[in-house]
């Protein structure tokens, strides 16, 4: 597969920011607040109760992931 190198590191960029609201987020229906490994700026993540997937937001690197 040949992947170019600005999404390769926009890949990079989400999975940074995954790895850390995994990290963070331990309860379900709240929303945490916390540095964005990318960019250093605020980002936000939320754990679903129904199925326990992570939600999560960096608008400064406009990374938005739902699991």
């Amino acid at each position: 597969m040949n992947i170019d190198l600005e999404t390769k590191a926009t890949a990079e960029k989400g999975i940074r920011l995954i790895k850390k609201a995994r990290a963070i987020c331990k309860t379900a229906n709240k929303t945490y607040e916390f540095e964005c490994p990318n960019c250093g700026e605020k980002a936000r993540a939320g754990k679903a109760s129904i199925n326990n997937h992570i939600h999560l937001r960096c608008d400064k690197c406009n990374i938005s992931i739902m699991q």
